[in-house]
């Protein structure tokens, strides 16, 4: 990428100042120049950016404004980031309804009655008579 260069009227020009002034900055070695192939002097833009900042007389297109609108890649971002922020708001939602539900459930299950213990007499009967005295448990409690 070639870097800009400009002629000491267009530089000038640019920053509102007399030719007289940037010939002075040249002599005194506060701007630095190059002499061309057709023999006109001329200051690289990043050089004057360096001694006086951004133009005065910028073209529109360079100038920088705070308070333009946002670019296209800025709304998109926002764009994108409400989109996203919607999505997060809903996911908390569904998450808090859904723990809700479960603080119920655990509230219902303290609620029941504790189980009752089977006696040593039934368990000793097997296995078989083991699980039908947990379901008659269950059946009794509801």
């Amino acid at each position: 990428m070639q870097q800009q260069q400009l002629t000491v009227a267009q530089a000038a020009k640019l920053y509102g100042k007399a030719r007289s002034t940037v010939h002075r900055a040249m002599k005194a070695g506060r701007v630095s120049s190059t002499v061309r192939g057709d023999g006109t002097r001329v200051i690289a833009f990043s050089e004057l950016l360096r001694v006086w900042g951004e133009p005065v007389n910028s073209p529109v297109e360079t100038q920088h404004d705070a308070t333009d609108a946002p670019s296209l890649t800025q709304q998109a971002s926002v764009a994108e980031m409400t989109q996203l922020l919607s999505e997060l708001v809903e996911l908390t939602k569904r998450q808090a309804d859904e723990l809700a539900g479960m603080r119920e459930e655990l509230r219902e299950l303290r609620r029941l009655p504790a189980p009752e213990k089977i006696s040593q007499a039934d368990a000793d009967k097997g296995s078989s008579h083991l699980f039908a005295a947990e379901m008659a448990a269950l059946k009794a409690r509801k």
